[in-house]
C-alpha cells in the first residue's frame, strides 16, 4: 500500500463532565423507546449490593466428566481463577472479582454472584458460553443514571474436555472471554479478548486489550478512570438516517484501540480513550455465521417491551472524515477529561461487507500462531490469512485485494507478496522497517470498493517467544522445594506458571535457567509448566501441546480442614472465623477462602501459619439458612470441607455487631498502630464509654469516646504486628461476636520541613497558603523513593493534597507539595502523610 503524508487537522474539543452511562455499548443495552432520545441503559452489577464492591464466582461441585490427557481438576480450576484474576486486576474498574469456592449451584442466595458450571448444553465447536442469567428491575443510581442490576451471571463449560487441555492458549482465552460476558460485556471488533475467537489477539501472557479495559471500566469506573481518559462523540448516518449498531473504532498505529457501537439514531460516545492521536473509522458488524442469530453474535439493544432494535444494515467501511484510505484520513487528538465532538460519518449502504472476520497466522516452525509474531531484528516472515471474502475460490483472490500496515508503523507488506495460498487461505510477506518498536500492529485489507481493518493483526517482538526445555525438581538454599526451569528467551518480564498458579522466581542462574518455588499442590499432582513473557508471547507459541511438566511427590501427606470455628453464624452477623488445617500450606497473600455462597463474604483474611487462617466474615442480612461448603485454595492446593459451615436464621432480637474494618481514627486507613487511636463501627450502639468494656489482643483497651455508633479507643501497648482479636462488651446487652483488626507497624514520622525557598517550618515562620512545602519523613518503605509522587498524599486540616516530587534524603525521604489557597490556617493545623495505605503519625504545621 502506497504511503503518503497524512493530513493532520485540529478538531475542536470541549471539556465536559463525563458520565459512565453516556457510552454506546459493547454492553447489554436497553432503551426506553424506539424513537428516542436514546440514552443507553446498561445491565450491570449494583456495586452498592456487593460488600467491598466484590463479586464472587462459584465453581460447580458437579465437575467435568472427562479431561484432556495430563490435565486435572485442580489444574482446570486454577485456569478459571487465573482468567477471573485478569478482570479483577483492572485498576480502573471498581468491580473486584473473587473466588467463592466450590458450590452446589442453584442453592438460594440473595446476593449477586456468578456461577461456573459444567454442562453438555453447549453448541458443537464451542468450549464454553457465558452471559447474564437474571436481572432485576430498573434502578436509579445515586448519580441519577439508570441501569438494570445483574442478579446472577453464568459461565457454562463443556463437561467433556478430553480434546481441550486447560493449560492451552485457546481454553484460557475462552474462559476470560466468557467471564467477561458474565460481567456485562458483549462482543467487540477490536481483536480484544471480548472479540470472537476468529479475530481475538490476546494471549495468556497479555489476557486483556485496551478495549477490554475500557469496556469494564465504563461499566464500573474508578474515581480516576474518566478524568484520566478522553472521549469522542458523533453520528453515523446511512441513506439519510442514523445507522444503528455501527461499530466506531478509535485506533492508534502503535497504541490503544477502543471501540463502541452506535445508538438507534446513529449517535455514539466513545469513552475510555488514553490521551493521544487516533484514526477513527466506522465499519459494519460482520454477518452472522451458521448457528448465530445476529451479526457478530451481538444481542441488539432492547426497547421498553423487550423487543430488539436490529442493526440498520451493511455499509462500506469509512475513515474519518469520509475516506476509505487511511493515508487521507484525519487523526483526532484526545485529551484527558475532554470530549471531542463532531466525529461524524455518512456511509454508503451495501448488500454485505466485501471482507470480514479475518484471522492472520504466523509460524514458529510448523506451529501456527496468532497474533502473528514478527521479529523486529529479523528479515520478516510470511503470514497466512483466511476470512470471509478473501479467497472466493481456488486460485482466486478478492478483486483488487491489497494488504498493508496502518500508517506503515514499524512494519510493511512486501510489494507483490499478496497471493493465493490454498483455499480458503492467502499469504503475504511482512518485514520490519527502520525505527520499529515492539507491540501490536494493525493490518489493512482493501479491495476495489471496501476496506477491512484488523486491529492487532501482527505482533512485533524483540525476541522469539520463551521455550521450556526441562523442569527439574530441586531444593533451594533453605532446603525447601524448588524447581529449575531451563530453556530459551527468558527475560526480566518472564513469569512461570504451574497450570494456572504463578511460581515465585527465586533467581536466574548464570546459564539462564530459572530457580522457582513451585506453588502448593496436592500430593502426586502433575502441573503443566508454562513461561509467559511481557511482550505477549508464551512458551505455548512454540510448544502448543504443552512443554515439560512438574510432578509433585505422591508421598506427601494429604491436606484437610480440621476446624472451622465458629461452624455457624446467623444472617446479618459479622464475626471472626478461624480455619485450622492439617498438612496444609497456607501462605499469606496467596491463600483464599470461599464459603460456596454469595451471602457469605470474607472481608479480610490473615494467614498466621501453614495450618491456620483467621478472617473477618460477613453474612448477608437476607441470607437463606442452610449449609455451605468451605474451600481453601493456595496455588494448586484445593482443600474442601463439604457442608462445613452453616448459615442460621437471624435472632428475633438482633444483637449488636462490629462491622469491620477497624480503622485508624485519624486517617481512616485500615488498621492502627500500637498506641494510636482506632475506630470501630457498631451500628445502633447508644452507650457511653463507661458502659463499654473493650479487649484487644487479650489486653484491656482504653475507650476514648462512643458516639454515633462509633467507638474510638487506644490500641494497647505490646501487641504484635498483625491480626488482633477485638472483643466488645456492652453493659446489659447480649454478647457481641468478636472481630479482627490489623495492628500496623509503628507509624512513620514527619521529622521536619520547610516552605518557600527553604524557610524552616516552625511557629515563628508560618507557611503561607499557595506556597510550596517540603516535609522530611522517616519510616516509610524504600519503595516510596521510586513511587509516582501522585500516589503520595498529605492531609492538611482535613484537606488532601498530592505530592509533586519525592527524593531521597539521609534517614528517609523529602516530599514536596503545594498548599492550596483555601487551606486551613492556624498555629497548629493537623497534618499527616499517606502512601501505599501507610499513614504517618500526625504532626502540626503553622499556616498564616
Amino acid at each position: 500500500m502506497k504511503t503518503t503524508t497524512r493530513r493532520l487537522t485540529t478538531v475542536a474539543a470541549s471539556l465536559l463532565l463525563l458520565s459512565s452511562a453516556a457510552s454506546g455499548y459493547y454492553h447489554f443495552i436497553h432503551f426506553t423507546s424506539r424513537t428516542g432520545p436514546f440514552v443507553p441503559i446498561p445491565e450491570k452489577y449494583d456495586l452498592t449490593a456487593l460488600k467491598s464492591k466484590t463479586l464472587y464466582y462459584f465453581i460447580s461441585d458437579q465437575t467435568p466428566t472427562q479431561l484432556a490427557t495430563g490435565d486435572s481438576l485442580p489444574g482446570l480450576i486454577s485456569q478459571i481463577r487465573m482468567a477471573a484474576k485478569a478482570w479483577n486486576d483492572v485498576g480502573s474498574s471498581d468491580l473486584r472479582i473473587a473466588f467463592g469456592g466450590l458450590a452446589t449451584i442453584g442453592a438460594p442466595q440473595s446476593t449477586p454472584g456468578v456461577d461456573i458450571v459444567f454442562d453438555d448444553d453447549i453448541p458443537p465447536g464451542l468450549n464454553a458460553l457465558g452471559g447474564i442469567q437474571s436481572i432485576g428491575s430498573l434502578t436509579t443510581a445515586s448519580n441519577g443514571t439508570t441501569f438494570y442490576p445483574i442478579t446472577r451471571g453464568i459461565v457454562k463449560i463443556r463437561k467433556d474436555l478430553h480434546d481441550t487441555p486447560s493449560f492451552a492458549e485457546r481454553l484460557f482465552r475462552t474462559l476470560v472471554h466468557e467471564i467477561g460476558h458474565s460481567l456485562g460485556l458483549q462482543h467487540t471488533l477490536t481483536s480484544s479478548v471480548m472479540s470472537t475467537e476468529i479475530t481475538r489477539a490476546t494471549t495468556r501472557a497479555r489476557p486483556l486489550a485496551d478495549d477490554d479495559v475500557a469496556g469494564i471500566s465504563i461499566l464500573y469506573p474508578s474515581a480516576t478512570f474518566l478524568p484520566r481518559t478522553g472521549s469522542m462523540s458523533g453520528q453515523v448516518t446511512m441513506n439519510g438516517s442514523g445507522a444503528n449498531l455501527a461499530s466506531v473504532v478509535a485506533i492508534s498505529p502503535i497504541g490503544p484501540t477502543v471501540s463502541t457501537l452506535t445508538n438507534p439514531d446513529g449517535t455514539f460516545t466513545l469513552q475510555g480513550l488514553p490521551p493521544g492521536s487516533y484514526y477513527v473509522y466506522a465499519h459494519p458488524l460482520p454477518p452472522a455465521f451458521t448457528g448465530e442469530t445476529t451479526p457478530a453474535n451481538i444481542r441488539p439493544p432492547l426497547d421498553s417491551s423487550g423487543a430488539a432494535i436490529p442493526m440498520s444494515g451493511y455499509f462500506t467501511t469509512q475513515f474519518y472524515p469520509g475516506t476509505r484510505d487511511p493515508n487521507s484520513a484525519t487523526t483526532v487528538f484526545v485529551s484527558a477529561g475532554q470530549v471531542v465532538n463532531g466525529i461524524n460519518f455518512n456511509v454508503a449502504s451495501r448488500q454485505a461487507p466485501a471482507l470480514s472476520s479475518v484471522t492472520v497466522y504466523g509460524y514458529y516452525g510448523q506451529n501456527a500462531v496468532y497474533p502473528a509474531p514478527i521479529l523486529g531484528t529479523g528479515n520478516g516472515s510470511t503470514l497466512v490469512a483466511t476470512g470471509v471474502g478473501l479467497v472466493p475460490g481456488a486460485n482466486q483472490l478478492a478483486s483488487g485485494l491489497n494488504v498493508g500496515v496502518l500508517a506503515a508503523s514499524g512494519a510493511s507488506v512486501r510489494p507483490g507478496s499478496v497471493r493465493y495460498y490454498s483455499n480458503p487461505y492467502m499469504q503475504f510477506y511482512v518485514a520490519p522497517v527502520f525505527s520499529w518498536a515492539p507491540g501490536p500492529r494493525h493490518l489493512l485489507f482493501s479491495t476495489t470498493d471496501d476496506v477491512y481493518v484488523l486491529p492487532s493483526g501482527l505482533l512485533l517482538v524483540s525476541n522469539q517467544g520463551p521455550m521450556i526445555s526441562s523442569v527439574t525438581p530441586a531444593t533451594d538454599e533453605k532446603g525447601a522445594r524448588a524447581a529449575v526451569i531451563a530453556g530459551n528467551n527468558f527475560d526480566s518480564t518472564t513469569r512461570i506458571y504451574f497450570d494456572g498458579a504463578q511460581a515465585v522466581i527465586v533467581k536466574q542462574n548464570p546459564d539462564g535457567s530459572l530457580v522457582v518455588t513451585p506453588p502448593a499442590a496436592l500430593p502426586g499432582h502433575r502441573a503443566n509448566v508454562v513461561a509467559l513473557n511481557g511482550d505477549g508471547q508464551s512458551s505455548l507459541f512454540t510448544q502448543p501441546s504443552g512443554g515439560p511438566s512438574y510432578q509433585y511427590d505422591a508421598s506427601d501427606a494429604v491436606p484437610s480442614i480440621s476446624v472451622v470455628a465458629p461452624p455457624a453464624l446467623w444472617a446479618g452477623s459479622e464475626a471472626m472465623v478461624e480455619i485450622d488445617g492439617v498438612n496444609t500450606s497456607f501462605i499469606d497473600g496467596q491463600t483464599v477462602v470461599g464459603f460456596g455462597s454469595s451471602d457469605v463474604v470474607v472481608r479480610r483474611l490473615w494467614v498466621t501459619g501453614p495450618n491456620r487462617i483467621v478472617m473477618n466474615v460477613s453474612i448477608g442480612a437476607t441470607a437463606t439458612p442452610g449449609a455451605t461448603s468451605v474451600t481453601v485454595a493456595t496455588g494448586l492446593q484445593l482443600v474442601e470441607l463439604a457442608q462445613g459451615f452453616q448459615i442460621t436464621a437471624a435472632p428475633s432480637k438482633t444483637p449488636l455487631v462490629i462491622v469491620p474494618p477497624v480503622v485508624d481514627a485519624v486517617a481512616g486507613t485500615t488498621g492502627a498502630s500500637v498506641g494510636g487511636l482506632a475506630l470501630l463501627s457498631v451500628p445502633t450502639l447508644a452507650a457511653p464509654p463507661s458502659a463499654l468494656s473493650l479487649n484487644v489482643g487479650g489486653q484491656s483497651a482504653f475507650v476514648v469516646s462512643s458516639d454515633n455508633s462509633q467507638v474510638v479507643f487506644q490500641v494497647p501497648a505490646g501487641l504484635a504486628i498483625g491480626p488482633a482479636t477485638v472483643k466488645l462488651q456492652v453493659q446489659n446487652a447480649d454478647a457481641i461476636q468478636p472481630v479482627l483488626m490489623n495492628v500496623n507497624p509503628p507509624a512513620p514520622l514527619i521529622t521536619g520541613g520547610y516552605w518557600g525557598g527553604g524557610i524552616a517550618l516552625d511557629a515563628a515562620h508560618p507557611a503561607h497558603p499557595g506556597s510550596v512545602v517540603g516535609l522530611y519523613v522517616a519510616g516509610y518503605p524504600d519503595s516510596i523513593l521510586t513511587a509516582d509522587p501522585g500516589s503520595i498524599t498529605v492531609s492538611i486540616g482535613g484537606q488532601t493534597l498530592t505530592a509533586f516530587s519525592v527524593a531521597p534524603v539521609t534517614g528517609g525521604a523529602l516530599i514536596q507539595f503545594t498548599l492550596s489557597n483555601d487551606v486551613q490556617t492556624g498555629s497548629q493545623v493537623t497534618m499527616y502523610v499517606a502512601y501505599a495505605g501507610i499513614v504517618s503519625a500526625s504532626a502540626t504545621i503553622s499556616i498564616q
